[in-house]
């Protein structure tokens, strides 16, 4: 699907169970950004150490 928005069009892909999958958005230049989600454990975060 894509929506347009105050900054550009913006494209994304939804699978069957309603998860999305896929965001394209439209740069300045004209290119298309784009960034895959992969469903999954996300690992653990730790904070950084303290110098």
């Amino acid at each position: 699907m894509q929506v347009d928005t105050g900054r550009g069009p913006l494209r994304y892909w939804v699978d069957r169970s309603g998860t999305l999958r896929r965001l394209e958005l439209s740069t300045r230049s004209g290119a298309w950004a784009q960034l895959d989600l992969t469903p999954g454990r996300v690992p653990r975060l730790t904070p950084p150490r303290k110098r």
